[in-house]
């Protein structure tokens, strides 16, 4: 009978651990920018209100709203999507340096990437509606309109990455 409850007793523990690590790599994916893609954001952004928590938050749920709309893989835009997650996750590096640097520090590069933040949004929203146009009007100039879109979308990530290399950060 003790060797039954021992056995029960290992038993329990070993699912117990497993639901726990199982809950932790679930709360580490929905944490992702870019599900897939690790980010060096902190699990505390998860539910945050820090000003960084929050863009970091707004990255995963613009992605996400790209990923949702299942036109654009029927009309040919899943590269301009692939190239806005890129940038989204590099936007979210520059944030998670910004957030290392002192308090004090943080004001001009905090402005910066929410810029950033803000471009990748609009790139998404600018892809959204493109899908439903594309049926209309025909591809060519819709996917020049999104390169524009990713355009600048690079050049937002180079300036912030010179503003990294100014600041010396990560």
């Amino acid at each position: 009978m003790l060797v039954l409850l021992g056995v029960l007793v290992f038993i329990v523990a070993v699912v117990a651990t497993v639901v726990a690590i199982s809950g932790k790599r679930s709360f580490a994916r929905a944490g992702e920018v870019v599900p897939g893609v690790a980010t060096r954001a902190p699990a505390s952004w998860a539910g945050a209100h820090s000003p960084e928590a929050k863009l970091h938050r707004r990255l995963r749920d613009a992605v996400a709203a790209g990923r949702a709309n299942a036109a654009l893989d029927r009309v040919g835009l899943t590269e301009a999507r692939a190239a806005i997650e890129g940038q989204a996750v590099v936007v979210d590096d520059a944030l998670v340096a910004v957030a290392a640097l002192p308090v004090s520090m943080r004001g001009k590069a905090l402005v910066d990437v929410e810029s950033a933040v803000q471009a990748v949004e609009t790139a998404v929203g600018t892809l959204g509606a493109t899908s439903a146009r594309v049926a209309l009007t025909g591809v060519d100039g819709v996917l020049a309109e999104v390169r524009e879109r990713v355009a600048l979308l690079a050049a937002a990530r180079a300036e912030l990455e010179a503003e990294a290399e100014g600041r010396n950060l990560p």
